[in-house]
């Protein structure tokens, strides 16, 4: 789209500050890729290869393709990407016995992106001149916010869709031309606790060892929030390699206890949230809407991923995004952005950060946003009761670090329980000093706690107890408030030997 005559479409421009060039962030729960007449999967049915020659077949491609082998439960089998198209191939005695698509075929569709554009050295009284010249345009505010000095609006005119935000400390207006989400105050819900009930928050027991694509991952988290309503909210999912037949009946098995579903009934998700558009947050959730559609009604999504032309984002998301558009075509889906709440039953989620909060603020070669992947994503703060929270970091690294350190308080940061960032992979010197938790989730192998020099960890023990420490890698374990504290009341060992099991994804 040429911005050369206007601000944004159909939205009047900022009077005031320094207006940066329009930037795409992203199209949301569209296929945003550009259709090919054809589609080369490399490989084909009857290609004749002895056993070794498609194993180094494959290792030849690892980096053109992120060509791996993997598990198979009947001969080898192997995937590869192609034109942003993830393709699955087995093989068996002496030749190419099948070679599929795993994500849908791109199609040509109604370009659905979303533009930002960010104003630098200006004022809160500029950007509330701007709000009137909004509602002078015909526009209405639905949705105000203030965090501290930071304020934020949402405003609707028609089918058109406006989000923006001030940032304070950093002098910074946002102005996003919103083309993919409902509008916030049609998007959740509020309702009492059903008698008895209460917020739980469970970290799902994951096997993690090496990285070794197609077999085992070192990566991947699931965290269900079970409402007090009895619906639950699913946040992440985990690597494909994590994601074999028995650990799916199991989550399956779990969500149905937790919301005391009868069999034959259908599990209400009132929400599934993913952070960022890494495989490992994807793949497990792919699966369970693949197999189990038919068992959940997944009412909401949640995720805001950045455009491709920033990151190319890979096939999986599309994967994903097919198969909820596919089973689900009346989900309610937000594009989240920084300053919004919304209920859930009773609880509030509050959105902390988006990638959005990095455009044009890291000094960046490559593109105008936050310089890893990890960065995008979504930071998402959920009540758990009695005035405790819960905030998910996904896989934020430093930059992302900075920027909420820039923009809040550790008073407006603090949080009881924080799901640690990355894995434990990064190390974030000083966010979980301003968050204070009480209680630490690690979505990692437990060995970590016993290597002898681990400054990842060691952020973490400055305000946590050891005992406050649990790694997903021990099992299953869920919290609740009890007499106005986070406790630990459910533990489970994991389930399965933690090697994918060559089951369809």
């Amino acid at each position: 789209m040429a911005f050369e005559n206007i601000f944004l479409e159909g939205i009047p421009s900022y009077d005031g500050g320094k207006i940066m060039d329009a930037i795409d962030v992203g199209a949301g729960l569209y296929d945003d890729r550009t259709p090919l007449d054809s589609y080369d999967t490399v490989f084909h049915v009857g290609d004749k290869f002895t056993e070794e020659e498609f194993k180094q077949k494959i290792l030849d491609m690892k980096r053109t393709h992120r060509a791996h082998l993997e598990t198979s439960k009947e001969g080898l089998a192997a995937r590869i990407c192609n034109d942003m198209r993830l393709i699955q191939l087995r093989w068996n005695d002496g030749e190419i016995k099948e070679v599929k698509f795993l994500d849908p075929e791109p199609k040509q569709h109604e370009n659905r992106s979303s533009f930002i554009r960010v104003i630098r050295e200006t004022s809160e009284s500029e950007f509330l001149a701007y709000i009137e010249k909004l509602i002078a345009d015909g526009f209405e505010v639905i949705y105000e916010n203030k965090i501290e000095n930071n304020l934020f609006r949402e405003l609707v005119k028609g089918e058109k869709h406006v989000y923006t935000y001030y940032m304070a400390n950093t002098k910074t207006v946002r102005v996003i031309d919103d083309k993919t989400s409902v509008k916030i105050t049609d998007f959740g819900y509020e309702c009492d606790a059903i008698e008895g009930e209460k917020v739980e928050v469970y970290q799902y027991g994951h096997h993690y060892g090496s990285m070794r694509a197609g077999f085992t991952c070192d990566c991947g988290m699931l965290y269900i929030v079970k409402l007090a309503d009895n619906s639950v909210f699913i946040v992440d999912g985990g690597e494909y390699e994590q994601s074999s037949d028995v650990v799916v009946n199991d989550i399956m098995a779990k969500l149905r206890a937790m919301t005391k579903t009868p069999a034959g009934e259908k599990i209400r998700v009132a929400g599934i949230f993913i952070t960022h558009a890494h495989d490992d947050h994807m793949d497990l959730i792919s699966k369970l809407v693949k197999f189990h559609h038919d068992k959940l009604e997944v009412e909401r999504v949640i995720f805001n991923f950045n455009c491709r032309e920033h990151f190319a984002l890979m096939p999986e998301t599309y994967m994903m995004i097919g198969r909820i558009n596919e089973f689900y075509p009346n989900a309610k889906y937000l594009k989240a952005h920084t300053g919004q709440q919304f209920m859930l039953a009773d609880s509030l989620f509050e959105v902390i950060q988006t990638h959005e909060d990095g455009i044009l603020e890291v000094e960046n070669e490559r593109f105008p946003g936050f310089r890893g992947f990890n960065d995008t994503s979504t930071v998402l703060r959920i009540g758990m009761g009695s005035g405790k929270t819960f905030v998910i970091l996904g896989d934020v690294d430093d930059d992302a670090e900075m920027m909420m350190l820039k923009h809040y308080s550790p008073e407006y940061l603090k949080s009881d329980v924080v799901q640690v960032a990355h894995h434990l992979i990064n190390l974030l010197k000083y966010l979980y000093d301003a968050m204070k938790p009480s209680i630490a989730l690690i979505p990692q192998d437990s060995d970590e706690r016993e290597k002898e020099v681990n400054p990842e960890l060691e952020a973490v023990r400055r305000n946590v107890k050891e005992e406050d420490i649990y790694f997903a890698y021990d099992g299953t374990d869920g919290f609740r408030v009890e007499n106005g504290e986070v406790v630990r009341f459910y533990h489970e060992e994991k389930v399965g030997d933690g090697v994918y099991d060559g089951s369809e994804i």
